[in-house]
């Protein structure tokens, strides 16, 4: 009898284990989705030039701790040198973090920045683990084509320098002129504009020239703005002034021009908070910069800031990612709208 009892013992004891282990699956921490990947792109393929680089970045700390850059890979590399009209198309392979996924293959899912890149397609591979997207960019200029900025304009408020953005570039240089002459000296600078205040020399004629340098080091022609007659007291008053104006919303910001300015740069952070380093080793303080397509605000110490945002009047919010929300509800039940400012309840 005792051995029947031993025998049906180890059977139940058997049982309960094996249903324990086919119960284990449910446990399963369930994975992540990965609903939005902003990619970053810069070239150095140059019409009449043989091979050249691309780089591609993902354009987020966020979501750049959930998936990786594995292969970058030009489609339709030539043979010979390029031939300018010729869009370089560029397949990127990203895999999934452990615990995460892609949700989607659709071009809604991408924010693609820098290099004139678009959308094409984008595959999943391996359950959805990895993801091949290819990207076609900006169409090769011709490099004996003579190639200048447009749209140049003061700021008057803030004695800034503005012209449109040249998908081309990879930075600008600007040099201020009284008179005619060169005040100080050129400065260089990843965005399409620059503020000229510290340089004001009293009354005067002031104008300024700026022209890009793109990916092969290849410079356009010098362009000149139009002539600003400034009084002794407006050179005082502008001279004096130090904060940045720029910002969602305003007039004369980036936000609302047809081609915002282009940072461009790395995220870098410490226990003190993230910032935005621009390949110069400079930063943004006391002020709005527009990174990968949002808007993000920094403090006096160069650290990105979330919550509400006092600025110019009005109040604006900053997610936990430094994000500035638009058309949104914010988390404490207030509404802000496209500009991203708070409206009126």
């Amino acid at each position: 009898m005792k051995q029947h009892t031993h025998r049906w013992t180890g059977l139940l004891l058997a049982a309960c284990l094996l249903s324990i282990l086919l119960s284990l699956p449910a446990f399963a921490k369930e994975k992540e989705k990965i609903d939005k990947i902003p990619l970053n792109f810069s070239s150095s393929i140059t019409a009449g030039k043989t091979g050249g680089e691309v780089y591609v970045t993902v354009d987020d700390p966020y979501y750049a701790s959930h998936c990786r850059i594995v292969n970058t890979k030009i489609v339709n590399q030539p043979d010979s040198a390029w031939t300018a009209g010729v869009s370089p198309e560029i397949m990127i392979s990203l895999r999934a973090e452990s615990g995460y996924y892609f949700s989607s293959a659709q071009g809604e899912a991408f924010r693609l920045t820098g290099a004139g890149a678009v959308f094409d397609r984008a595959e999943f591979l391996e359950s959805q683990s990895v993801l091949h997207v290819t990207v076609h960019l900006n169409a090769l200029s011709d490099p004996e084509a003579a190639v200048v900025l447009t749209g140049l304009s003061w700021d008057k408020g803030t004695f800034t320098a503005l012209w449109n953005d040249d998908s081309n570039a990879r930075y600008y240089q600007v040099q201020l002129l009284k008179d005619g002459q060169p005040v100080g000296a050129m400065v260089t600078t990843y965005t399409n504009y620059s503020r000229l205040s510290d340089k004001i020399a009293g009354k005067g004629s002031y104008s300024f020239n700026v022209r890009f340098v793109d990916n092969a080091l290849n410079r356009s022609e010098w362009i000149t703005s139009e002539t600003w007659e400034i009084s002794a007291s407006e050179a005082a008053v502008l001279g004096n002034g130090t904060k940045s104006t720029y910002g969602p919303g305003t007039v004369s910001s980036p936000g609302t021009v047809s081609s915002p300015g282009r940072a461009v740069g790395e995220w870098n952070s410490d226990d003190a908070g993230w910032w935005f380093e621009h390949p110069d080793g400079t930063w943004t303080t006391d002020g709005w910069e527009y990174i990968g397509g949002e808007w993000y605000y920094f403090d006096h110490s160069g650290y990105r800031k979330s919550g509400w945002i006092p600025w110019q009047g009005t109040w604006y919010y900053c997610d936990e990612d430094g994000i500035m929300l638009k058309n949104a509800e914010t988390p404490d039940g207030y509404e802000v709208g496209s500009t991203g400012a708070l409206k009126d309840k």
